[in-house]
């Protein structure tokens, strides 16, 4: 990815990890950044989103502290996080999911808030 990004003649600007759940590959990110860095080592536009589901821990499952700690302090990454509803209904409406998993949806919002990774948040309304 980073040899294309950097093989394009435009300026790229931001790079949004996306496709469902990203952090099924927690260490994306990470490499990515460090492949840029590589391969880009003056461009100071690019900047790197990861738009989480919120419905696992890999994050934190699979990466060590240092490794959070480097997304966290890193001014080129952001998440994004989607909520699937307002509550559990709602939720299991707009995922197709069982409803009890609403309330897993809070507490990754939650631990990853106070993480230090720069997170923004939005939900999704379904009609039902």
């Amino acid at each position: 990815m980073a040899e294309l990004i950097a093989a394009d003649s435009r300026d790229v600007v931001a790079i949004d990890l996306t496709g469902g759940q990203p952090d099924l590959i927690p260490e994306w990110p990470l490499e990515l950044m460090s492949e840029l860095k590589q391969t880009m080592p003056n461009s100071t536009t690019r900047r790197i989103r990861s738009e989480d589901n919120l419905s696992n821990d890999f994050l934190w499952r699979f990466l060590n502290h240092r490794q959070i700690g480097i997304l966290a302090e890193s001014p080129e990454y952001t998440r994004v996080g989607c909520f699937k509803g307002f509550d559990p209904e709602s939720f299991s409406v707009g995922s197709k999911s069982d409803p009890a998993g609403y309330s897993r949806h809070l507490e990754v919002a939650a631990r990853l808030f106070s993480s230090g990774i720069d997170p923004y948040y939005y939900t999704v309304f379904t009609g039902f």
